[in-house]
C-alpha cells in the first residue's frame, strides 16, 4: 500500500527527500545523490563484511542508488522502502544496469517482515533513522530482528543527542533550531530527530541485540553495528 506523504510526482522533491548534499561544479542533484550514495559501498561492505554468501536487506533504499553497487557483492538484497515512487524507479533502474539479484517490498510503517521471505543475514539502512523518535528506533529494529537469522547484523546511521554540541556550526541541527518552532506545525512529523548512543545501549539487550562496534562522525553523527542474539519480543497493537 502506498503511504501518500513518500508519493512525489515531482523529481526535484524526491531529490530533496532523498538529501541533496555537496553538489560539486557541473552536477545535477541526481549525480550528487548518486555519487554520495556509492561513495559510502566501502563503509558498508567493511563493516558488515559483506560476501557473496549474504542475504542482505537495504532498509530505506530510496531509488536503489547504494543498492546497485551492493548487489554484486551479495547473494541477494532486498530494497525496502514506504515509497512506491522509489521503488519502481529503483527497479526500472537495476533492470537498466542488469542488476538482477534485488526483490523490492513496499511496507507501511514498520511492517516489513511480513514480506520477506527468507532470513537476511545482513541489514543496512543509511540516513533512515535519522528522522526516527525512540518508538520508530523501537519498532524498526524489532522488525530488523524479524527478519535476520540469530546472528546477522544491522548496520545504521543516526543523530547522537549523546555528542551533540549547542552552536557547533557543522552540525545541521544548529541551522534547524531557529527554524523549528514558527515551522513547528509542518515539521514535526517530518523533520529530522535526535536519537542517542546511551538509549541504544539500553534498549538493544532488551528486543535482541548486542552492539558489536560504533563509529564516530565529527558532528553527532554515530553510527552502530548490532548482532542479533535473541529473538524480538512482542510490542503488542498489532
Amino acid at each position: 500500500m502506498a503511504n501518500a506523504k513518500w508519493e512525489f510526482q515531482d523529481e526535484k522533491k524526491a531529490r530533496l527527500a532523498l538529501g541533496v548534499f555537496g553538489v560539486e561544479g557541473g552536477e545535477t542533484d541526481d549525480e550528487a545523490v548518486v555519487r554520495s550514495r556509492h561513495a559510502r559501498l566501502s563503509e558498508i561492505s567493511s563493516r558488515l563484511a559483506l560476501t557473496k554468501n549474504d542475504r542482505a536487506i537495504d532498509l530505506g533504499s530510496g531509488m536503489g542508488y547504494l543498492a546497485e553497487v551492493v548487489a554484486p557483492r551479495v547473494k541477494s538484497l532486498v530494497c525496502v522502502d514506504i515509497s512506491p515512487s522509489f521503488l519502481e524507479q529503483a527497479k526500472a533502474r537495476h533492470e537498466r544496469k542488469g542488476v538482477a539479484n534485488v526483490e523490492y517490498v513496499l511496507t507501511e510503517y514498520a511492517d516489513f517482515s511480513k514480506h520477506v521471505v527468507q532470513k537476511a543475514t545482513k541489514i543496512y539502512s543509511l540516513l533512515l533513522f535519522i528522522h526516527f523518535n525512540f518508538y520508530d528506533f523501537l519498532y524498526y529494529l524489532v522488525e530488523c530482528n524479524r527478519v535476520l537469522e540469530v546472528g546477522g547484523q544491522v548496520y545504521l546511521d543516526f543523530n547522537d543527542g549523546d555528542r551533540f554540541k549547542l552552536h557547533d556550526p557543522a552540525d545541521s541541527f544548529n541551522t534547524h533550531i531557529p527554524l523549528y518552532k514558527p515551522n513547528r506545525v509542518n515539521w514535526i512529523f517530518g523533520c529530522m530527530h535526535m536519537g542517542s548512543l546511551t538509549m541504544l545501549r539500553n534498549l538493544a539487550p532488551q528486543i535482541g541485540f548486542q552492539i558489536d562496534a560504533t563509529w564516530f562522525g565529527t558532528t553527532a553523527f554515530t553510527q552502530v553495528l548490532l548482532r542479533k542474539t535473541g529473538e524480538a519480543p512482542d510490542l503488542g497493537g498489532g
